[in-house]
């Protein structure tokens, strides 16, 4: 069953950044959101939702919105710069469509999940033979190992191999946007600081924790680089809102935190 989707928000940060919150069905029945971040130097997009059905198609009509929900002055092509906050597909697989609308831009992502971008096709066998060996060693009847690779990449079929411009490291800071570094469910995933606003990608969500593969299937990933970048980001003060990649917005960061290590722990 689709899930209904939410509507385009408006968030401001303590630095005067206008945040656009842009939902997309990236999966049949699963949202995840895109950010349009106007007034951090150029106008910027963060990640690109999944290029899966019609998740593309949200993401731009709300882009194409904005001029007439918001007053806001826009159009996609004014977009200058893309950040990917992480290589997972729902959250890159649609940069090779939207760049098409968009015409030009500039593509940034952290070193760790670079090649996930350059190199999608080779990354993608790795991952796949390293999951296959996985399964294997946890004693996964051979007969079933068909039908869960084909699941793990019926979303991965349609993207494709894309060049990047710049990359993203703990510490940066870019046009006001203080990079943390906050592996554990994917390699180079990062989160974006505007002022009091955290854009938190998938580390910190509101309701669930995230996925955490083995880190013998990609290296970065688990459940002690995540509890390692929880830690980090519970050490940031004065942080106002988190907006994640998925789920509703978090008003209270260390709260969150704590419940998500509670849970780590269980």
């Amino acid at each position: 069953m689709t899930q209904t989707r939410p509507i385009t928000q408006r968030f401001e940060s303590s630095t005067g950044v206008r945040i656009y919150r842009l939902p997309m069905e990236v999966f049949p029945g699963f949202i995840g959101y895109a950010y349009l971040l106007l007034g951090a130097g150029v106008p910027t997009l963060v990640d690109t939702g999944s290029g899966y059905q019609t998740s593309t198609e949200n993401l731009l009509s709300g882009l194409s919105s904005l001029a007439d929900e918001f007053g806001e002055s826009f159009q996609p092509s004014d977009i200058e710069r893309v950040i990917i906050t992480h290589g997972h597909v729902d959250h890159f697989g649609g940069l090779g469509y939207v760049m098409e609308a968009i015409g030009s831009a500039q593509i940034g992502i952290h070193p760790l999940d670079r090649r996930q971008l350059t190199n999608y096709e080779e990354r993608v066998l790795i991952a796949t033979k390293n999951l296959t060996i996985y399964l294997q060693e946890a004693g996964v009847p051979q007969d079933a190992l068909p039908d869960l690779l084909q699941m793990y990449s019926f979303s991965k079929m349609h993207v494709r191999s894309m060049p990047i411009d710049f990359t993203l490291e703990e510490g940066d800071e870019v046009d006001g946007m203080q990079i943390y570094h906050v592996p554990g469910h994917c390699s180079g995933q990062i989160a974006i600081r505007l002022g009091d606003v955290l854009l938190s990608a998938d580390h910190i969500l509101s309701r669930t924790a995230p996925h955490l593969a083995a880190e013998s299937i990609t290296h970065y990933t688990g459940v002690g680089h995540y509890l390692e970048a929880l830690a980090k980001m519970r050490r940031v003060e004065g942080i106002r809102l988190v907006l994640g990649g998925h789920e509703d917005p978090v008003t209270d960061m260390h709260k969150r935190i704590g419940e998500l290590e509670t849970r780590i722990h269980q």
